[in-house]
């Protein structure tokens, strides 16, 4: 088990092989959060096509969905806040509020076009076999979801793809990572 370069890694359509994109690789493919980063767009796009064109799987736990939306919003509502001359609340001002209606709908909109996606498995986050103690111990170096996504790959033997160098902290090679170098 390795750590992959994306401009490197090849799919093999002999492989039976399941993918977990962490929610960094959402957010570049759906999102405008990151429209300056071209490089990163453009590779993600070209692997998620090379997923779906080899019929391989893209495994996506709730959480991911959780994380992209929540990640969106804290976006939406930070930008307006820095426009206002007030103390602006998320749940007071922004929730909603007509941009948070907005930003909700435009976050549907996302959410229909990833589940619309062919290769695109619903699954469970194993939370009653996912074994914690791994989860407890790589969050001293990364973050609980990041610890957990781990934690889910090895269960569902997946390769996580993510933009995140946080995940080589806590890299044993018991699971895949592919990323950008």
């Amino acid at each position: 088990m390795a750590i992959y370069d994306l401009l490197r890694y090849r799919l093999s359509s002999d492989l039976d092989l399941s993918y977990i994109l962490d929610t960094n690789i959402w957010l570049y493919l759906y999102s405008n959060l990151h429209e300056d980063k071209e490089r990163e767009i453009s590779a993600y796009s070209n692997l998620l096509n090379e997923i779906i064109e080899k019929e391989q799987q893209i495994f996506l736990p709730s959480f991911i969905l959780s994380e992209f939306t929540n990640v969106l919003l804290r976006a939406d509502y930070n930008s307006i806040r820095d426009t206002v001359d007030y103390e602006y609340k998320f749940k007071k001002h922004y929730v909603g509020s007509e941009d948070y209606l907005s930003k909700t709908n435009e976050i549907k909109d996302f959410i229909d076009q990833i589940l619309s996606i062919d290769n695109i498995i619903k699954i469970d986050d194993e939370f009653s076999s996912i074994d914690i103690d791994n989860i407890k111990n790589d969050f001293i170096n990364i973050d609980w979801n990041d610890a957990y996504l781990v934690e889910l790959a090895k269960i569902k033997n997946s390769i996580i793809v993510t933009n995140d160098r946080d995940f080589d902290k806590v890299h044993t090679g018991d699971f895949d990572i592919v990323r950008l170098f």
